[in-house]
């Protein structure tokens, strides 16, 4: 989904940008999202031209959205062994941060976007779990998350 974009839904840390005179500044998520900007919206944390080196700007980001996701409390239902489920807790404890975050991203609390669900369905693979439905629910949205 190009064009409009869910100001309400850009968190306060994401760099927007302001450069016109980016050549790619049309399909780029941090200029769209700067032109969108409510009238009431005052102050933003904002990229510095100085973010453009040699024509190209590490932090471009195409306007396009991506199938995020969000929980997956049955993951364990068809696992028997014990070993493997605390295995594959400790290891998605490890990558979300904390015990906290992890069950935050387990109960659908908070949404994973496509590196953090590619992650979530690789240490279940290598524990030798098959899931074929893995995520609780699915939506399509913009990635401010990615890298």
């Amino acid at each position: 989904m190009k064009g409009m974009i869910d100001f309400e839904q850009i968190p306060k840390w994401w760099p927007l940008c302001g450069n016109s005179q980016c050549s790619r500044a049309q399909e780029c998520m941090r200029y769209v999202a700067f032109t969108q900007a409510p009238q009431g919206v005052t102050r933003w944390t904002c990229l510095l031209p100085t973010a453009m080196k040699d024509g190209e700007c590490r932090f471009f980001q195409k306007n396009e959205t991506v199938k995020i996701a969000r929980g997956f409390s049955n993951i364990f239902d068809s696992i028997v062994s014990l070993d493997a489920r605390h295995g594959i807790r400790m290891e998605l404890t490890r990558y979300f941060g904390s015990k906290g975050s992890y069950y935050r991203y387990r109960n659908g609390e908070r949404w994973m976007n496509p590196a953090q669900q590619r992650f979530v369905a690789d240490v279940l693979q290598r524990h030798g779990v098959e899931a074929a439905s893995l995520f609780d629910e699915y939506q399509e949205a913009h990635d401010y998350y990615a890298e």
